[in-house]
């Protein structure tokens, strides 16, 4: 059993991808690198601001489908509490860095470390809340959890 586990165990450490250290940062005000574990020469930048997009006609690409379940006859369920489930679904778009800075960057971490290679941070997952006022809201607060 230890053999089959240990062999799991090098095939997950197959998929990684980069192994940034984020316990040592190199920053000239310029742009924070991380550099990696295993390959010294490699540092892996923070991706850059995230917006909106618009659609082709300069509108927010945002649509909101607002649902309501109020209950049916066959489950007999009419009586209880309504139910809202909205969507909201929004473009976001990741802005990478200036490559002026970029390469500002590379010229410092060159001058302290060596040759170099920037890359930026590989990213698989990405978590948000929306926080919102809605029109007829009382002064009591609500906490909306994630979900």
């Amino acid at each position: 059993m230890k053999i089959i586990f240990f062999f799991a165990g090098l095939l997950l450490s197959l998929q990684v991808i980069a192994q940034p250290d984020f316990t040592t940062t190199y920053d000239d005000n310029i742009i924070k690198l991380y550099r990696d574990v295993k390959q010294t020469d490699i540092f892996y930048y923070l991706p850059g601001k995230i917006s909106l997009g618009y659609d082709a006609s300069g509108k927010p690409d945002l649509t909101f489908l607002m649902m309501r379940y109020t209950g049916t006859s066959v489950y007999n369920d009419q009586q209880q509490k309504i139910r809202h489930r909205n969507i909201l679904t929004m473009r976001m778009i990741l802005q990478p860095p200036p490559q002026a800075e970029l390469a500002a960057a590379k010229k410092m971490i060159e001058r302290r470390t060596g040759r170099c290679e920037l890359r930026p941070l590989p990213l698989n997952k990405l978590e948000a809340m929306l926080i919102f006022t809605p029109l007829n809201a009382q002064k009591d607060s609500a906490i909306v959890e994630i979900g």
